[in-house]
Parts: structure tokens; C-alpha cells; sequence
């Protein structure tokens, strides 16, 4: 239908090779619609209605729109509950882009954070290691990992805490989540914009979640997690 490197031919490539991101499972689902007949038709009625408002025609391509080495961005021709169709955005991984991994260091009965800047929000952060995987790296290799280079500590145990999907509206990533008893806190990996490693007892972290310093989803959700598990 089209060439490889067009928006619909990396489409059905990305079909081919993630199939589960495609998934219609039974119920009142928003359906992708993925029959291609069907995909060309909604373009065309896209276009008509984007050239009635003066509106860039491009929004009604449906394929991979963007793509890198981390992430591809994703529109969907839709069919909703109630029969109509539309478009949806999602991103989903790239093709470098290994599942990784977040994990909660725990020195003694203390809860070490790094202060991070970041530049998708352009701000200091209070939050746990993480980062991507390796190629054929198991998430437990990746948290350890994370945890010696951003903040230099060794990990002496590793205790899963399930997993989280950051941003269901949006992000197709599922990022499992471990809580670390580390041997101490070492040098900050400064490269990465990290500017120090604090542990904090349970009191503070307490009061840096009551007073919102702590906003970071995946630091949040496994001081949560290692809670409800008793790990902490």
C-alpha cells in the first residue's frame, strides 16, 4: 500500500512487530481500527473536514507520525462505543527503546532521592532512579544498574513492587517498579543533572508529599506500592 518509511508503511511495520498494541479485546473498547479499506476512508472524511476549517490536512494521516531511536508517535483511526470514529494520539516505544525500570533505594529504614533537574518540565525534581533497559537486559539488571550509576550505592537485595503505566491517556510503556536495600549513598552521576542523593526518614517524605515537592508518578506510586507491601 505504501513504502516502508511512509507514516502507514511504518504503521503496519509497528503492527507487525508489536501486535498486543493493537489489541481489540471484548467489550465497549475504543477499537483501532487496523482494516486498511477502512483507514483510507476515514482519511478521506478527515481531510474534507480539516479543509472546512483551514486546518493542516497532515492531521489526518494515520501511521507512525514521528519516530526516533526512544519513541514513536502514533495516530490511530478509532471506532468509539457508540459507532462514530476519530483519531487518537499515543506514543509508544522506539526502536532502541528497551523497557527499563524505576527503583526505590532504601538506606536502612530511610528513603534515598535524588534531586534531579529535567528538562521536559524544566525543573528540579525530588525522585528514584530510573532509566531505560539494555538490549536483553532483565529489569532487575536494569534497576541495579540505575541505582550504582546515578547514585553510586550498591544493591544488597531487590524487592519487586509490580509495575506502573505512567500516563494511560497517553504512553503505551508499562515500567516495572523494585524497592532497593543499598549498602550507602556515593557520588551523584552530576552528568545527568543529578545534584544530590538525601535519604529522608518517613516522617519527611511525608511532608514532601503533603507539600507537593514530591511530583514525580513513579517515585509516588512506589513509595505507595512498598507501603501497601510493608517493605517500608
Amino acid at each position: 500500500m505504501s513504502n516502508d518509511d511512509s507514516p502507514a508503511g511504518k504503521y503496519a511495520s509497528l503492527r507487525q512487530s508489536m501486535p498486543q498494541l493493537f489489541d481489540n479485546p471484548p467489550g465497549d473498547v475504543i477499537r483501532v481500527i487496523t482494516d486498511s479499506d477502512e483507514i483510507e476512508a476515514f482519511e478521506r472524511a478527515e481531510r474534507a473536514s480539516l479543509a472546512q476549517y483551514a486546518k493542516p490536512l497532515a492531521w489526518a494521516e494515520v501511521g507512525v507520525v514521528y519516530e526516533d531511536a526512544y519513541i514513536r508517535v502514533v495516530r490511530d483511526a478509532v471506532a468509539f462505543p457508540d459507532g462514530k470514529k476519530g483519531s487518537y494520539i499515543r506514543v509508544v516505544p522506539g526502536r532502541q527503546n528497551f523497557p527499563g525500570a524505576s527503583v526505590l533505594p532504601l538506606e536502612d529504614d530511610r528513603i534515598v532521592l535524588l534531586r534531579h533537574f529535567r528538562h521536559a518540565t524544566r525543573r528540579w525534581h525530588l525522585e528514584i532512579p530510573r532509566g531505560f533497559a539494555n538490549a536483553g537486559e532483565a529489569a532487575e539488571d536494569t534497576a541495579k544498574r540505575e541505582v550504582y550509576e546515578e547514585i553510586g550505592a550498591r544493591v544488597q537485595s531487590l524487592t519487586p513492587l509490580g509495575g506502573i503505566h505512567t500516563n494511560t491517556g497517553l504512553l503505551s510503556e508499562y515500567v516495572p517498579l523494585f524497592a532497593a536495600r543499598i549498602d550507602g549513598i556515593g557520588q551523584a552521576q552530576t552528568s545527568e543533572g543529578i545534584a544530590n542523593a538525601t535519604a529522608f526518614t518517613a516522617d519527611e517524605i511525608d511532608e514532601l508529599l503533603r507539600s507537593n515537592e514530591i511530583t514525580d508518578a513513579f517515585t509516588i506510586c512506589a513509595i505507595t506500592k512498598a507501603r501497601i507491601r510493608g517493605v517500608i
